[in-house]
């Protein structure tokens, strides 16, 4: 029996999001660790003073993340929202191009996806080095049920405690 590429790009995608939930996760502040080598991402401090959007890579920073009624997330590193520009995660400082993201509990892992609204596109840490900015790319998805997805797309939300 052949089946159609209509078919298997519905089944793949019905597959998909029929083994994620979206994240139950509260507004508050967070350390985002990615999986790939536990290596927490955020700001840079040796950042040029201007207006530019910031690259987000590999450093340690907390994270405020602010869950909105709809369900989705503004991500804000060093009090500015994130945004993809290019196929890269920057905080964008002017808060001009805020992204409303999509995270996801993945089943299999516990971790999360961070996703586009669309779900075209979600976050990946592509090396773990120092310096890494991180990509907004298509996701890959592994085909299993539930799907896996690489270490370098899932992220874990660390809560920052209360002092």
């Amino acid at each position: 029996m052949r089946f159609s590429s209509t078919f298997c790009l519905v089944f793949v995608t019905f597959v998909a999001h029929a083994s994620t939930t979206l994240a139950q996760l509260s507004s508050g502040q967070y350390v985002l660790r990615s999986q790939n080598g536990n290596v927490p991402v955020g700001r840079s401090v040796f950042e040029d003073q201007s207006t530019r959007p910031k690259k987000i890579g590999v450093t340690s920073d907390a994270w405020n993340v602010e869950r909105l009624e709809n369900g989705r997330f503004i991500l804000r590193n060093g009090g500015s929202p994130t945004t993809d520009i290019n196929g890269k995660v920057y905080a964008d400082v002017l808060g001009q191009n805020i992204i409303e993201w999509v995270i996801k509990r993945q089943q299999k892992s516990g971790a999360y996806t961070i996703e586009t609204p669309d779900g075209r596109r979600g976050w990946v840490l592509p090396s773990k080095e120092v310096g890494t900015q991180v990509d907004s790319r298509p996701l890959i998805i592994g085909p299993s049920l539930p799907p896996f997805f690489p270490l370098s797309e899932l992220w874990k939300f660390d809560t920052v405690a209360d002092e």
